[in-house]
Formats: structure tokens, C-alpha cells, sequence
């Protein structure tokens, strides 16, 4: 009876050691593929971004992080309606997160669900009300996005929103005041950053850049204005000038980022500056060499300047990393 027992016991304690070992092996796995998700997504490779967003979701449901950073990548593809699921899955886990309101109002408006949007950004505003930075987000989006007419036709719109939407917006029930009076002119350089972020969603590209030059004006140290309004020359194509932001970004990080390095690389092998471009590759490998899509851009480039031997070295490399995290993902 005593050795059942003892049999019993020591079966138990082994049960929940293969527990704890297989939840910690989990969460390193679950932390691998966000910070693989969030690397990829920072240098604007959305596909791979969401592939590892998705399998963390996988691993797992209830991994709120993958699902934000995956609907944000959807609402940037436009991809409006798959973001607005993934919003409300942490709405429904955390009813209390702003953000997700704020985004899902966006996502909505983008579909021109405006009832629905106006819930979500009212929602969003009672929930980020001693957030000032948030609050003043919301506010230039309400403005911006519904296109707030002249100052004469103000009071007949506002009449208008009164008798169509079942969930108007209080407009002097927030401590800040009305937002509308506020957001002629943004005053430092949070409010000019997120204005142009505002802008570059409605495709705005000019005003964007005004607004994302004014914030570096304000704040010449801050990097990651210079990394907005790099990101937005590179949607337009404007390489050059996106490596000069990217310098910046570079030159003021706290310390070196293996992602910066890798997308200056890109855009200088898109300026055709080979040598510099391989450079920059070589630093991004040295600060992660464990990162299979710096050695294939190395070799892509070495293959295009002729090295055919190293090209082929940089290759066999990402390959064999590639296995190696498939392998990792599959066990």
C-alpha cells in the first residue's frame, strides 16, 4: 500500500515537472516568434511579420501582443476587416484597453462603419482620460478623419451628429476641453507626430512630411520622428533622403539595432551604393547572426557585385538558420 502510494505521489510530481518544463518551453518559443514578428514588421517585411504573429497565436490564443501587432500590420495593408477581428479578440480579453478601441474605431471608419467607429473612439476617450498624449490622438483623429467642415457650417454638423448617431461624442464632458478648438495647430512634437501619422493614413503624403519635419524641429533628438518620416519617404520611394533619417535614427539609438542596419542596407543597395549597403548587412550579421534574412540580402548583393564564392556562403547560412527555426517551431 505504501509503495502505491509512494508510486502514486512520485507520478504526480513527474506529471507537473513535464508541466513546468513544457510551459517554459513554451514561453521561450512564444518570446522567439514575437520578437521575430516585431523585427519584421520594423523593417517593413509584413509578410514574415505575420506568418510569426500568426503562429504565436497558434501556440498561443490568448497571446494579446500577437494579435495587436498582427492587426496593426492588417490596418497598414488595409486589410481592414481581418484587423478589426484581431481588435476585437483584446477587446474582449481586456475591455479596458484604449488602444484596441482607438484602432478597431480607425479600422471601422476606414470601412465607413461610422456609427461604429464613433462608439469605439468615444469608448476609447472615457477609457484614456488621464493619458494626455492618447487623449490628444484621439482627438486629432475624430478631427481629422471626419473631415470637420468650416467654422460656418460647424453648428449645422454638429446638429446633423446629434440626430444620427445614437452615441455622440461629449464634446465638453473631457477635463481637456473641446477637441475640435484644439486641434488647429498642434502645439509640441507628440501632437505634430501623431498628426502625421494621421495624415500619412489618408495618404496625405506632403502634409505628413511637414508634420514629421516640424516634430524634429521641436525635438531634434528624438529618433523616432526621423524614423517616421524616413518610413514615409520610403513608401515614396525617396531613398536618398530616407537614408539620411536613417543615419540619424542610427546615430541616436541608445545602442546599435541590427534591424536599422539591415533596412540601410536595403536602401542603399536601391541607391546603388554596394559598398556601403554591404557594410551595413556585415554590422546587422554581427550585432544577430542568427538572423537568416541578413545573410540572404548579403548574399542577393554579393551575387550582384560578381562574388559568386561568398554570395554562396551567405546563402548555405540562411538556409541552414531557416531549417534550424523550423525545426525549432516544429519540435
Amino acid at each position: 500500500m505504501i509503495g502505491h502510494l509512494f508510486n502514486l505521489l512520485l507520478g504526480i510530481i513527474l506529471f507537473v515537472l513535464g508541466l513546468i518544463i513544457g510551459n517554459g518551453k513554451k514561453s521561450n518559443e512564444l518570446r522567439n516568434l514575437l520578437s521575430k514578428g516585431i523585427n519584421a514588421r520594423e523593417r517593413l517585411d509584413f509578410n514574415t511579420a505575420i506568418i510569426n504573429f500568426s503562429k504565436a497565436i497558434e501556440l498561443d490564443p490568448n497571446c494579446l501582443e500577437a494579435y495587436f501587432q498582427r492587426a496593426c500590420i492588417f490596418s497598414e495593408q488595409q486589410k481592414y476587416t481581418e484587423a478589426i477581428e484581431d481588435f476585437t479578440k483584446i477587446i474582449e480579453c481586456e475591455p479596458k484597453n484604449h488602444l484596441a478601441y482607438l484602432n478597431r474605431g480607425i479600422a471601422n471608419e476606414q470601412l465607413k462603419k461610422f456609427q461604429e467607429s464613433m462608439v469605439d473612439y468615444t469608448k476609447a476617450m472615457n477609457l484614456s482620460s488621464k493619458d494626455h498624449d492618447i487623449v490628444c490622438f484621439l482627438h486629432k483623429g475624430i478631427y481629422h478623419r471626419l473631415n470637420t467642415p468650416s467654422q460656418t457650417n460647424k453648428n449645422q454638423t454638429k446638429n446633423n451628429l446629434h440626430k444620427k448617431n445614437k452615441h455622440p461624442i461629449e464634446r465638453n464632458s473631457h477635463p481637456t476641453g473641446n477637441p475640435l478648438s484644439r486641434m488647429n495647430m498642434p502645439k509640441d512634437r507628440i501632437s505634430f507626430m501623431e498628426r502625421g501619422k494621421i495624415h500619412e493614413s489618408q495618404k496625405k503624403y506632403h502634409e505628413a512630411t511637414l508634420d514629421y519635419t516640424k516634430a524634429i524641429e521641436l525635438g531634434p533628438d528624438e529618433k523616432n520622428a526621423y524614423k517616421l518620416r524616413g518610413n514615409l519617404y520610403i513608401t515614396q520611394k525617396k531613398f536618398i533622403e530616407a537614408i539620411s533619417d536613417y543615419n540619424k535614427v542610427i546615430e541616436l539609438s541608445p545602442k546599435k539595432e541590427s534591424c536599422d542596419y539591415n533596412l540601410r542596407g536595403k536602401l542603399f543597395e536601391k541607391s546603388l551604393k554596394h559598398q556601403e549597403a554591404f557594410n551595413d548587412y556585415t554590422i546587422a550579421i554581427e550585432l544577430n547572426p542568427n538572423e537568416a534574412e541578413y545573410y540572404l540580402n548579403r548574399g542577393k548583393l554579393l551575387k550582384l557585385m560578381g562574388k559568386t564564392v561568398e554570395a554562396e556562403n551567405d546563402f548555405a547560412k540562411a538556409s541552414s538558420l531557416e531549417k534550424n527555426q523550423m525545426s525549432r517551431i516544429d519540435a
